[in-house]
């Protein structure tokens, strides 16, 4: 089936996240020009006078890019006259922070982290390359208590490295500084150089729930894949003996056909619009290899801050 969307990829749809709808727009790739910005001594002041910052409370984590045939991930671009050579990105981390008002619906609180992907010291390549054999993969069974059912799961291609943050200024105003510190100075200390992984899976069941009652999922969902994100947890969070670095069925993925000669999505000109085209990869066995595709995802599973340990992110890096 050759579905379409949005040239902007801004859908109006609503998911769950942490077990609760939300109204975030899922997708979006266009970030501007990433550059390091968000300053701060990293001094914890107490807040006063009018403070309108909130607390977060749990992370989701996107991802933008290209795949290449070779299974290799490379840059993309977001305009067409971008030069790959000079212009394009490499791969891209968006990580939402967001309140717990976000989740229950009482308030628009979140800000958006933006991160480069990179390999872990000592790898080759100028970009993480494929995993061989793959992290554990696990399907998410009990989203609201955090617990997780071990699956046998086969990943198309699985990728680890770290994740360099370039864009954090959005969250300067909104954290409250005795927690995050000036200018959210502390979010960089915490999740900079954070090692972090994905893969590329079949759907699961925890996912397509999300998408029950979705009207246009059906014509997208031959390109649709689930995406595990693995950080590292404590050992008790699995009732293990050690770090647990295994990917879960967080986001969603989507595979849309890309010219490589400017690595940016393939557009068609319609009566109504100019659409990205959706690449059916429903034939692909588990395993199996994936055809070149650009790719962008949107976050289904938020994170929650107290089933994680922030001293030992940025373990095996």
């Amino acid at each position: 089936m050759n579905s379409k969307t949005w040239l902007a990829f801004v859908l109006g749809a609503s998911l769950t996240s942490c077990t609760v709808v939300t109204e975030k727009p899922i997708g979006g790739t266009n970030t501007g020009s990433p550059t390091l910005t968000g300053s701060g001594d990293g001094v914890e002041t107490a807040d006063t006078g009018n403070d309108d910052t909130w607390e977060p409370v749990a992370i989701g984590f996107e991802f933008t890019l290209v795949k290449l045939d070779n299974q290799q991930l490379s840059h993309w671009c977001d305009t067409p006259n971008c030069d790959p050579d000079r212009e394009a990105y490499p791969p891209q981390i968006r990580a939402t922070l967001a309140s717990m008002g976000y989740f229950n619906g009482s308030a628009d609180e979140y800000c958006d982290v933006i991160g480069f992907f990179e390999p872990l010291a000592g790898s080759s390549g100028e970009y993480p390359q494929p995993l061989d054999p793959a992290f554990d993969l696990a399907a998410m069974m009990e989203v609201q208590d955090g617990k997780t059912e071990s699956a046998s799961l086969v990943p198309f291609a699985a990728y680890e490295g770290i994740m360099t943050i370039v864009d954090y200024s959005d969250c300067d105003g909104k954290l409250p500084k005795k927690t995050w510190g000036v200018g959210a100075s502390r979010v960089p200390d915490v999740f900079g150089g954070m090692k972090i992984g994905f893969a590329l899976g079949k759907h699961t069941d925890y996912q397509l729930s999300a998408w029950e009652g979705v009207t246009w999922a059906e014509e997208f969902q031959d390109g649709m894949l689930s995406m595990y994100i693995a950080i590292n947890h404590p050992a008790s969070r699995l009732g293990g003996s050690d770090i647990t670095f295994h990917g879960e069925d967080w986001t969603t993925a989507f595979m849309w056909e890309y010219d490589p000669s400017t690595n940016m999505p393939v557009t068609v000109e319609e009566t109504d619009g100019d659409f990205y085209q959706i690449v059916n990869v429903s034939a692909v066995p588990p395993g199996g290899e994936l055809p070149g595709v650009y790719i962008n995802s949107s976050a289904y599973w938020y994170h929650d801050f107290p089933l994680m340990n922030f001293e030992i992110l940025k373990d095996g890096t």
